[in-house]
């Protein structure tokens, strides 16, 4: 039997079924492609990047930032090139918040 369960669920679970490079990856592949989906991304992508562990020892720094670098990048040019929802726009703006926010302890 299949069972669904709930990204929140899944990413406030302790401890957490998915190990910090899976998160990142998911971060990571989300971001990639923003134009379809927007909506179920923002709300993966948020919700993964702030079960990140900047103190996690098995995440090289220089990764982490490249991959959040690249994300911010792409959430950046989603802003400007598409005719985005109030709400699209809102929830891009978090998500760029919260990955600034990763990127600095990052550093």
């Amino acid at each position: 039997m299949l069972k669904q369960v709930e990204l929140v669920t899944l990413l406030t679970t302790t401890p957490p079924p998915l190990s910090q490079g899976v998160l990142l990856a998911l971060v990571q592949q989300l971001g990639c492609d923003l134009g379809n989906d927007t909506e179920k991304k923002l709300i993966w992508i948020k919700d993964a990047a702030l079960a990140l562990n900047p103190h996690e020892p098995g995440l090289p720094p220089h990764v982490v930032r490249h991959f959040l670098e690249q994300l911010y990048t792409n959430l950046h040019a989603l802003l400007v090139s598409s005719n985005m929802t109030a709400y699209l726009v809102h929830a891009t703006r978090l998500v760029i918040h919260v990955v600034n926010s990763l990127l600095t302890a990052y550093k």
